[in-house]
C-alpha cells in the first residue's frame, strides 16, 4: 500500500507544470486529438517552461468552436472551417492541416482497392459478403458516423453516391473517431470511415483502400486528386498570448510540418495577425 500511494504521488509530481509556467487548453474535435498530442508534446521539450493541455475526451468540432467562445479553453480544436453562421462569432480561425479521409478496413480483409459504386453497393446492402469483392467469406460489418460529423461529411460530398445509401439498421453509427479506430481494428470483417491520422496511429491494424486506382496522400491532396478531405483547424478564443502565437509558430516551423506529414496529413499555411 506504501508503495502505491508512493507510486502516485511521484505521478502528481512528474504532471505538476513548474512554477510560472503557462497553460494552454485545449479541447474539440476527437479526430484531432492524436496529431494535437504529437504537436503539443513536441513543442513542450523545445519549451519546458510551457505546457500545453490536450483534453483526451472528444467534445466534437462545434463543441471545441464552442468552447473556445465560451473562454473554457484556450484554443479549440474542429476540423472543418467555420460555417457563416459560427463565423459571426468572430473567432480567429487558423486552417493546420487537410487531412484525407478515407475507407478503413480491418488488416483481415485483403481486398486492397474498390470503386465509388462498390463502396455505395456496400452501404446500401447491395454486396453483403467480402467473397463478393474478392476477399475471404465473411459478412461485411458496416461502420459509419453521425450525419453531422465531419469524416461523414468529407466523405459524402465526395463521393456522391454515400449520403443516400449509409443509412439504415445494416450500418452501425459510431459516435467517437476513437469508437472507430477501435473497432476497425478490433471487427476482423469491419469497414468504416476515418481520417489518415487515424490509420497512421494504429500501427497496421486498420488498413486504407484505394479508391478508383487511386492512394489517398498529401501529396494527392496537395494536387487536389484526392475528393474526401477534412481541414484541421484551430480557433481561438478571447486569450491571444505570446505562449499560443508560439505554439502556432511552431506548428508552421519545419518541425511541427515534418509532424502533420509524418501522420499523412498535408500541412499548411496560414498567417498570425494577432
Amino acid at each position: 500500500m506504501i508503495k502505491i500511494i508512493l507510486a502516485a504521488l511521484f505521478v502528481v509530481t512528474v504532471l505538476s507544470p513548474p512554477a510560472g509556467a503557462e497553460s494552454i487548453r485545449m479541447a474539440g474535435s476527437g479526430g484531432m486529438i492524436p496529431l494535437m498530442n504529437d504537436l503539443a508534446g513536441a513543442y513542450m521539450k523545445k519549451y519546458p517552461g510551457e505546457i500545453i493541455e490536450v483534453d483526451q475526451k472528444s467534445l466534437g468540432t462545434v463543441g471545441g468552436i464552442l468552447a473556445a467562445r465560451d473562454n473554457a479553453v484556450d484554443i479549440g480544436m474542429t476540423a472543418k472551417r467555420l460555417s457563416r453562421e459560427l463565423k459571426a462569432l468572430k473567432l480567429k480561425e487558423f486552417e493546420i492541416a487537410r487531412v484525407p479521409v478515407e475507407f478503413g478496413v480491418n488488416r483481415a480483409v485483403t481486398v486492397t482497392n474498390l470503386t465509388d459504386r462498390q463502396i455505395c453497393d456496400l452501404y446500401a446492402g447491395r454486396i453483403t459478403n467480402w467473397r463478393q469483392l474478392g476477399s475471404g467469406d465473411a459478412p461485411v460489418a458496416l461502420l459509419s458516423r453521425p450525419d453531422t460529423d465531419s469524416t461523414y461529411l468529407a466523405v459524402a460530398e465526395g463521393l456522391g453516391c454515400f449520403a443516400s445509401n449509409s443509412k439504415g439498421d445494416r450500418v452501425r453509427v459510431l459516435l467517437k473517431s476513437k469508437e472507430m479506430a477501435d473497432e476497425l481494428a478490433r471487427v476482423s470483417n469491419a469497414i468504416g470511415i476515418v481520417d489518415s491520422v487515424v490509420i497512421a496511429k494504429s500501427g497496421g491494424k486498420i488498413r486504407p483502400l484505394a479508391l478508383n486506382g487511386k492512394k489517398a496522400s498529401p501529396e494527392a491532396v496537395a494536387r487536389g486528386n484526392w475528393p474526401m478531405v477534412k481541414e484541421f483547424t484551430l480557433v481561438l478564443g478571447q486569450r491571444k498570448s505570446p505562449a499560443i502565437r508560439r505554439f502556432l509558430q511552431f506548428i508552421q516551423s519545419p518541425q511541427g510540418k515534418a509532424i502533420i506529414t509524418k501522420n499523412d496529413a498535408l500541412p499548411t499555411t496560414f498567417k498570425i495577425d494577432f
